[in-house]
């Protein structure tokens, strides 16, 4: 349902004002109090709105934005129609686009209209109080069965690989039957326990299914497997002492029924502790990830818990997961045939998936990425619904036949899949006929390459925004996937530290996402900090590699070979910290050789008022001219512990590529020590085409510098091979 207000201005465009724009401008609540009211009962855009009202005035920038925006109108709408060929216009379906502001400053909703013309009887009607009820299970178990008739691909696991250890849910203690067919069985508990059952006590025959728990551990101690209690677990594990996370996984596992037997969980399937064994196990675990997530049945997630003791279940309103219709006049909408008639529209908030999906606590943590992406599908256990990931399908007890496509990126509305959907993009079948991409950068319409890093692109964009409580497991909190792309992209490409061998050279050129707060950019990354603060002493990636860094607002992942490159690749040596996985750990001693243009620069941070936070200058050009436009890497913390800034930084300027936009980006490295042939990468800089001094930046290696006499030089190319590590 939607309240008096929204319904108004929708059907009848009470509150419209002509401003001349391509949109439909509206006045919507005149103040909180009204706003307030319409979300208490439960219209269904105030209700989300006035949340997100709630959470951008806890955000610093509220205190700016409630200044300037003094005496404004509370809430303004803006509706538009949505055009474009991918829409469905062919079949007689418009869609509207919906924005509404806080006082024409602060953007806190986008919703998408779309004309209806379902059968009201088809609709699906949540009743039950709580996610734990037999409604919401049978909802998931109807998804897991079209997930296994009707979408392409083995969706139910593998039922013949199991992983070391699982936690059997019917141990000897409980007597069970069950029968095939159907999946219909019937179990009679005797003992209120799980035990944990190693691989080869599998019956193997039987063909059971396994399935797999994401959760948030939280700061509250829990039971763990370690070295000394393995026996006890195996022979039974007391439901009492589990925490309330675990028994639901365990209650809704046995629920589901079929021929799910067991359930992977990560602290009771992997000895914890301190110990040498302990230690080796988990590496040895580690590089089992690919298989343990993708040969399960499903992924339980407990989505919503931020530790062990919160539980997957939840109570809820019912009447908020039931569908929002409207009555809209497209009367005075620009683009449109006909602005004359009257639409039935389905409402849907385009922020829904994001908020109680993708940005949800148990979706924060790093490791978690990966079991999303590599389990063939996953139950989350939300706020307030369940809603169900696959390749093929998202949907929300909301959304039960499946969520629409449209999305909000960079302000606009598309169509097109969701995170899990990568895996269905290229991530899982390799092409043996691929063209063949030159391994020294020299192809310069690498479409094919471009296009099959899209997925990996957008999957570390997603990740460098997760946190990890432990990080130095950056990289192989990573490896599953990276074991999976790696199936794609063919034996002969590299994995790098995070990157790959080809078009590498592109690849070096990520940057740190800024944050935009109060008119300007902020760089807000450092070097990896433990959970207290501290410098982490243990080595987790080399500096060219996006794995060195924790950014805040993530990465920006660089993967067009698009434009003129200006360095090539001669070498790359790669010091694996378990010669077992080479998608994981690494040791000290990882580096590229990289050939190309040194310059020396001097690094400086202007200390009046500047666009620029950076600027940086050629050091044996007498007088010449400074340059902005720089992005750091860490910059509060190189400055600390490299001292990059001023004539003794020991800064170097490396041009690297000219794209297609002109823009000549540099990477901005530091030289180990004086004489030494080793550099670390510091950040980058772009010098747009319209700025003078380029050609210099250009010419060839400043060949009588101290930090690279000790490099090779080419005299004939003018310039140095150094080290990148």
């Amino acid at each position: 349902m939607i309240c008096e207000t929204c319904y108004a201005m929708l059907r009848g465009h009470v509150g419209g004002q002509w401003r001349g724009t391509y949109d439909l401008h509206f006045r919507h609540h005149n103040d909180r109090s009204s706003l307030e009211n319409s979300n208490i009962m439960n219209c269904g855009i105030c209700r989300c709105i006035y949340a997100e009202l709630c959470a951008y005035e806890g955000k610093d920038q509220y205190k700016v934005t409630k200044t300037a925006s003094h005496g404004k109108q509370l809430m303004s709408a803006f509706l538009s129609a949505i055009s474009g060929p991918e829409w469905d216009r062919d079949r007689g379906q418009n869609a509207f686009r919906l924005d509404f502001k806080f006082k024409e400053l602060a953007k806190v909703g986008t919703f998408v209209l779309k004309e209806s013309t379902e059968s009201y009887s088809t609709r699906h009607t949540p009743f039950a109080k709580t996610t734990s009820s037999d409604e919401v299970l049978e909802l998931a178990k109807r998804w897991i069965k079209n997930c296994d008739t009707n979408h392409r691909g083995n969706c139910s696991g593998d039922n013949t690989r199991y992983p070391t250890r699982l936690i059997d849910l019917y141990p000897s203690g409980l007597r069970c039957r069950m029968k095939n067919g159907a999946g219909q069985q019937s179990r009679e508990h005797k003992s209120n326990g799980v035990s944990l059952v190693l691989k080869e006590n599998i019956p193997m025959s039987k063909g059971y299914y396994y399935v797999t728990l994401s959760h948030c551990w939280g700061e509250g101690k829990m039971i763990k497997l370690e070295s000394h209690n393995l026996e006890d677990f195996q022979r039974g594990i007391k439901l009492d002492l589990l925490p309330a996370t675990f028994k639901d996984a365990i209650d809704f596992a046995r629920r589901l029924g079929g021929k799910v037997k067991y359930i992977w969980i990560d602290s009771l399937c992997i000895i914890q502790g301190n110990t040498k064994a302990a230690r080796d196990d988990w590496l040895s675990e580690s590089l089992q990830m690919y298989e343990i997530y993708r040969n399960s049945y499903c992924n339980l997630s407990a989505t919503a818990a931020i530790d062990g003791r919160q539980g997957m279940y939840r109570k809820r309103k019912p009447s908020q997961l039931w569908e929002n219709e409207t009555m809209l006049s497209s009367k005075g909408i620009p683009g449109l045939a006909s602005s004359n008639s009257v639409h039935r529209c389905t409402i849907m908030d385009l922020n829904f998936w994001e908020k109680n999906v993708d940005e949800a606590p148990v979706n924060r943590r790093g490791w978690v990425l990966q079991e999303r992406l590599l389990a063939p599908r996953v139950i989350h256990f939300c706020e307030k619904e369940i809603a169900w990931e696959c390749h093929q399908m998202d949907a929300a007890e909301s959304w039960p036949d499946g969520l629409p496509d449209f999305q909000l990126r960079a302000g606009g509305v598309i169509r097109g899949g969701r995170l899990k959907h990568l895996t269905s993009t290229g991530f899982e079948q390799g092409d043996e006929t691929q063209e063949k991409i030159d391994l020294n950068g020299k192809d310069r319409d690498n479409s094919r390459l471009v296009k099959k890093y899209e997925p990996w692109k957008r999957v570390v964009e997603k990740y460098s925004r997760t946190k990890l409580t432990n990080a130095a497991d950056k990289l192989i909190a990573l490896s599953g996937i990276a074991r999976m792309m790696a199936i794609n992209f063919g034996k002969d490409n590299q994995y790098i530290a995070g990157l790959w061998r080809r078009g590498l050279e592109s690849q070096l050129l990520w940057r740190v996402d800024p944050i935009y707060e109060n008119g300007q950019f902020y760089y807000r990354s450092s070097r990896p900090h433990d959970s207290l603060g501290n410098a982490v002493k243990e080595y987790i990636a080399p500096s060219f590699s996006w794995a060195a860094v924790e950014a805040e607002n993530g990465i920006i992942y660089a993967n067009s070979t698009e434009g003129e490159l200006h360095i090539s690749i001669e070498s790359v040596d790669i010091n694996c910290g378990d010669s077992n996985n080479e998608f994981g750990l690494l040791n000290e001693g990882t580096s590229i050789m990289v050939s190309g243009i040194m310059k020396k620069i001097e690094l400086t941070r202007p200390r009046e008022y500047d666009q620029d936070q950076y600027r940086w200058k050629l050091a044996i050009e007498s007088g010449s001219k400074e340059f902005g436009n720089v992005c750091l890497d860490a910059p509060e913390d190189d400055e600390k512990s490299f001292k990059i800034l001023g004539p003794e930084g020991r800064m170097y300027c490396l041009p690297t590529r000219t794209d297609l936009g002109g823009y000549l980006i540099c990477l901005l490295l530091q030289a180990v020590e004086e004489g030494s042939k080793s550099f670390r990468r510091i950040g980058l800089t772009r010098i747009p085409s319209y700025i003078s001094g380029r050609e210099v930046v250009l010419s060839h290696s400043d060949s009588g510098s101290n930090e690279l006499a000790t490099c090779d030089w080419d005299a004939e190319s003018g310039r140095h091979s150094i080290f990148l590590i």
